[in-house]
């Protein structure tokens, strides 16, 4: 049965801002840049996932180049994102492909390059957003006032 990736979440945050996917490794506190085809690729993935074979395909429907190319290009960048903790294999029934006529055929390809950045990582790391409960950030209860604590 082939490997399914998807994206690492609720470890790994991700927002794309114009063309561009910037992610969070809230375990390391590295974040990393995606554009072009490696931003592609981190959308196909998504939440439902996809093998390489089906990523493969989805780059062959939207980019003009040798299949083979997209292959070694995708198969390096998911390695990548492996090491890096940023997704992950499930189990599960393979995800049906990306339809045709979401694609946009014919661009030039570049492999994916995935930019990492490790300046912030102490300040994400100690970020109390970590210490998120199931009511979420920030936890308002108040604590009692020595006055108003049973006497």
């Amino acid at each position: 049965m082939p490997e399914i990736f998807r994206t690492d979440a609720p470890n790994v945050m991700h927002e794309t801002i114009d063309d561009e996917v910037v992610i969070v490794n809230m375990g390391s506190g590295a974040y990393f840049s995606l554009v072009d085809s490696g931003a592609r690729i981190w959308s196909l993935l998504g939440n439902a996932g996809m093998t390489l074979e089906q990523l493969v395909d989805a780059l062959a429907m939207r980019y003009a180049a040798d299949r083979s190319v997209l292959s070694a290009a995708a198969a390096t960048f998911i390695e990548q994102l492996r090491e890096e903790e940023l997704i992950r294999v499930v189990d599960g029934d393979v995800p049906p492909a990306p339809r045709p006529d979401e694609m946009v055929v014919n661009r030039s390809f570049e492999p994916p390059v995935l930019n990492k950045y490790t300046d912030m990582e102490t300040l994400l790391l100690v970020d109390p957003i970590h210490e998120v409960s199931d009511e979420g950030w920030p936890d308002l209860k108040q604590k009692p006032r020595d006055d108003q604590r049973p006497g």
